[in-house]
């Protein structure tokens, strides 16, 4: 009852306001009375939306079990297909930045810089003293570059620190052009595919998409070939009649040949012979 409650919610909401402006109705009422006019049920319209819709909602519920991906699926779609995973060289790093420009004379920044690598060395964490002490453009975000590409950073110095240096160990002070760095690599990436762990949710939901596909494509399948299809509809669907092009009632017994009749049989008074 609750699932009808909200397709017929659905209906009165979405689709019957847009059949009143198909047809140009001004209510559920004077709509009723237009198709009417043109020999098509009203009321057969709206169950066969409330069926559909039903039957759609059954349908996704029916899929879902197929959706399930495996690790050894994931492992091996991987495996066959590295090279769409390929990524280029990158590395993570931290910077704490003194301006001299920000200070009375070059004597008082460098002070700066060596009080912030003695912070560092004694142990305090390398985010907190770049949020108080680097005057560099990321200072607030703890100094983090994620993910720059190699040797692209404007200081020569620093890019051949972030090169050459172990992973999280302290460089010395690095005098550039106009400032000062004190630098940290926390990851480096070399150029080629993807490791699995950084693909492996990515992937996951490649499989799962493409099984929602086939399993969907299937089950409407199964669905149609269950359907019995009324003819009067060209389009398949009755929601879809155009009101300048309404479809004819359906034959009634009075006019309906024996063919379209439901049954062909001569009733027990007709002489079988004329």
């Amino acid at each position: 009852q609750t699932i009808y409650a909200q397709v017929d919610r659905d209906w009165r909401e979405r689709e019957l306001p847009r059949m009143l402006r198909k047809w140009g109705a001004d209510n559920e009422y004077g709509l009723s009375k237009k198709m009417a006019d043109v020999g098509i049920d009203y009321d057969e319209i709206k169950e066969y939306y409330h069926r559909e819709v039903l039957g759609y909602q059954f349908l996704g519920q029916s899929i879902q079990a197929k959706l399930k991906v495996d690790p050894p699926e994931i492992k091996r779609y991987y495996e066959k297909n590295k090279n769409r995973y390929d990524r280029p060289a990158r590395v993570t790093w931290r910077e704490i930045l003194i301006d001299p420009k920000r200070h009375p004379d070059r004597a008082s920044a460098v002070r700066k810089a060596q009080t912030a690598l003695s912070r560092l060395r004694r142990g305090e964490e390398f985010a907190k003293v770049a949020r108080e002490m680097s005057e560099g453009p990321n200072a607030a975000k703890g100094g983090i570059w994620t993910d720059t590409t190699p040797g692209s950073y404007a200081v020569g110095i620093v890019n051949d620190a972030i090169a050459l240096s172990p992973l999280n160990r302290i460089s010395p002070i690095l005098e550039g052009d106009n400032s000062f760095h004190i630098v940290r690599v926390e990851d480096r990436r070399a150029a080629g595919p993807a490791a699995y762990p950084e693909v492996e949710n990515e992937i996951r939901e490649v499989l799962r998409k493409q099984k929602q596909k086939k399993a969907w494509e299937e089950a409407v399948e199964k669905m149609k070939s269950k359907v019995v299809i009324d003819k009067r509809y060209k389009s398949g669907s009755p929601i879809d009649i155009d009101p300048l092009k309404p479809t004819p009632a359906k034959p009634t017994a009075k006019t309906a040949s024996p063919e379209s009749s439901p049954s062909s049989s001569p009733s027990p008074g007709d002489d079988p012979r004329g």
